[in-house]
């Protein structure tokens, strides 16, 4: 099943990138773009706001496209413990955006 997963993710990267055209679409990959860049194994919701804080002025806007990313393999969300204050939601990237095969 791994080695199935490691043939066909690449592909799913390439056809989503395809698909484009609405918004939740153009700000997923842009949020693919950062993480590729910046090669990371985990993000939280708060610092993709924080870093791409032109495009998500909102942090409401984060939301659709961080959703799309989880339904399509390239985010996996953290279970997170409940501590004091607002616990920023916590995802692992997927090993080929980090090296940059999207």
């Amino acid at each position: 099943a791994i080695q199935i997963g490691e043939y066909l993710v690449p592909h799913a990267l390439r056809a989503f990138g395809m698909a484009g055209g609405n918004s939740a679409h153009t700000d997923a990959q842009a949020i693919l773009t950062w993480l590729a860049e910046d090669k990371l194994s985990t993000t939280t919701r708060r610092e993709v706001h924080q870093t791409l804080r032109t495009r998500f002025p909102d942090v409401s806007r984060v939301d659709p496209p961080l959703k799309l990313l989880v339904e399509h393999g390239y985010l996996r969300p953290i279970p997170t413990e409940r501590k004091r204050g607002r616990p920023s939601l916590a995802f692992d990237v997927h090993p080929a955006v980090s090296r940059g095969e999207f």
